[in-house]
C-alpha cells in the first residue's frame, strides 16, 4: 500500500509537467509539446488512446485507493462514450473513439497491476522519424490501426510486415501499420501484444550475455 500511495505521487506529479495535451482542448494544442507530436498529429487513433489511457490509469488509481474491486472496463460510462474528450478539430470520431478504447483498457490494466505509465514512451517511440508538419493522414492512420489491431490478435500476425495488408496503394500505410505494431506491443494490455513485448525482452536479453 505503501509503495503504491509513492507512485501514485509520482504520477501525479508528473502529469503535471508532460504532454500539454492532457489538459488542451484542440489538436494543435494538445500536441503542441513532446517527441510524441509527429504521431498524435497523424493517427486520430494514437490521439484518442493517449486520452483513454491516462482516463483509464486514473480510474484503476482511484478504485485502488477507495478499496474498490477491479471493475470490467467496458461496462462503464467512459468506455461506453469513449468521446469525453473529443473535439470536432481531432478527425474522424469513430476512430478517436476506437483509440480511447483501446486506451482506456490498456491504462486500467497497467494501472490496476500496479505496471508503469507506458503511453507516453511508447508513442514517442512510435513517432520517431516521422514529420513534424504532416497532418491527419488517412492511409497513415488505418495502417496504424491495422498494425494495432495485428499485433493484439495472433490471427493477423502474418501482416506485421504489412506483407497481407490490402490497403497498400500508399507508401504510408505500411509506415503506419509498422509503427502501430511497434505501438501496440509497447503500450496494449491485450494478451498477445503483452506475450510479444516479452518475447522481445527475451531476445534483448539474450543478446547482451
Amino acid at each position: 500500500m505503501f509503495f503504491r500511495s509513492i507512485r501514485y505521487a509520482v504520477l501525479l506529479s508528473t502529469l503535471l509537467f508532460v504532454p500539454a495535451w492532457l489538459a488542451a482542448g484542440d489538436l494543435d494544442a494538445q500536441c503542441a509539446r513532446g517527441a510524441e507530436k509527429p504521431l498524435l498529429q497523424q493517427s486520430i487513433f494514437a490521439h484518442g488512446f493517449m486520452h483513454g489511457y491516462e482516463e483509464g490509469f486514473r480510474m484503476a488509481d482511484s478504485d485502488y485507493q477507495i478499496g474498490r474491486r477491479p471493475r470490467a472496463i467496458e461496462s462503464t460510462p467512459q468506455y461506453k462514450r469513449a468521446d469525453q474528450a473529443y473535439r470536432g478539430a481531432f478527425g474522424n470520431r469513430d476512430e478517436f473513439r476506437q483509440g480511447y478504447r483501446e486506451g482506456l483498457r490498456s491504462g486500467y490494466e497497467d494501472s490496476i497491476h500496479d505496471r508503469k505509465y507506458r503511453a507516453v514512451a511508447a508513442a514517442r517511440f512510435a513517432a520517431r522519424g516521422l514529420d513534424a508538419g504532416e497532418r491527419i493522414n488517412r492511409w497513415f492512420d488505418a495502417g496504424f490501426i491495422a498494425g494495432f489491431q495485428a499485433a493484439a490478435d495472433p490471427a493477423t500476425r502474418k501482416m506485421e510486415f504489412c506483407g497481407g495488408a490490402q490497403d497498400t496503394s500508399d507508401p504510408r500505410y505500411c509506415d503506419g501499420f509498422r509503427r502501430g505494431f511497434a505501438f501496440a506491443v509497447n503500450a496494449s494490455s491485450a494478451p498477445a501484444a503483452q506475450e510479444l513485448a516479452r518475447a522481445a525482452l527475451t531476445s534483448e536479453a539474450d543478446s547482451i550475455k
